[in-house]
């Protein structure tokens, strides 16, 4: 094997593919997305204009758990697998290592500070509001593989069926 097929991977572990690598990201961050949509959606219609706060609360922290189980389920799915033999292909894996990372501990936060608002109080929804706006700017909207300098998986990730 030539060093360039190593680079990035440690030697214990050969790596897989750039091709391969993709499509196992891309097949366990679109469950993830979507686990994340459905709590939402199961919250927003749990949620409506007869809802009270202790309710409410008990909704978002419901969603919040979920979606840091998720994030954490799909973080582990990513850093037990093989990072690609290519270069760069180590960096990749650990920077979605670290973006799912980020996304569990920003649920995992919100939620614990929304269990932690007392749903009795005067100014309830306006605390709420500033949880989930928090949460929002926790982390970006997916992994930056900006600084992951690597052709093949770029090329991958623009052409493997799974990321499409």
């Amino acid at each position: 094997m030539s060093a360039l097929f190593l680079s990035g991977c440690d030697a214990e572990e050969p790596g897989v593919s750039a091709g391969e690598w993709a499509a196992t990201v891309c097949t366990t961050l679109d469950p993830w997305r979507e686990r994340i949509d459905a709590l939402t959606v199961q919250a927003q219609s749990a949620i409506g204009p007869d809802t009270g706060p202790e309710e409410t609360k008990a909704e978002l922290v419901k969603l919040l758990d979920g979606a840091a189980t998720a994030s954490e389920t799909a973080r582990a799915a990513v850093s037990d697998g093989a990072a690609a033999a290519v270069e760069g292909g180590e960096d990749a894996r650990a920077t979605v290592v670290a973006y799912l990372e980020g996304a569990r501990d920003a649920y995992a936060s919100a939620g614990d500070a929304m269990e932690g608002l007392d749903a009795g109080a005067e100014g309830f929804y306006d605390q709420v509001a500033a949880t989930m706006a928090e949460l929002n700017t926790a982390y970006a909207a997916g992994p930056d593989l900006a600084g992951v300098s690597s052709v093949e998986l770029s090329e991958a990730f623009a052409t493997v069926g799974e990321c499409g």
